[in-house]
């Protein structure tokens, strides 16, 4: 579970902590990423449900926020690692099944200009890894 690990992610409000952190914590455990994402979404208001492990359909989480629903995708990248337009392709057409009302990105790495360009033409939300940090440090609980 995410929560034995919370330990290794230090001093969430140093100058040095950061997605590398994240990453570090979590690249070889996909699964605890999501739940920790979940856990994130959760602490900022909305309800999450998470997808199986395998064959999840193409996003990792869904989230409630009031009345709309979001799918959302989780990348735990190397913090220069980028995410390309297809992959947010991927979760849009993985939406057409799902039906969702919003579709998020969150990753610890960046975004490519293009998909960037893209996620703001289709309406989704983009988190990369520092701005996944500033949401841990403003809403995550640290008990």
């Amino acid at each position: 579970m995410w929560q034995d690990r919370w330990y290794q992610l230090g001093d969430v409000y140093s100058d040095e902590w950061g997605p590398g952190v994240i990453y570090d914590v979590f690249s070889t455990v996909p699964a605890e990423f999501e739940s920790f994402c979940g856990q994130l979404l959760m602490d900022m208001g909305m309800q999450v449900k998470i997808t199986q492990a395998t064959r999840d359909g193409g996003y990792d989480l869904i989230a409630y926020d009031g009345s709309e629903v979001i799918a959302v995708e989780c990348k735990c990248y190397f913090p220069d690692r980028k995410v390309t337009r297809p992959m947010l392709q991927k979760l849009t057409g993985a939406n057409t099944v799902l039906g969702a009302d919003g579709l998020m990105f969150l990753t610890t790495g960046m975004f490519t200009k293009d998909a960037v360009l893209y996620g703001s033409d289709v309406g989704i939300r983009l988190i990369d890894g520092n701005r996944l940090a500033q949401l841990v440090r403003q809403y995550m609980r640290l008990d």
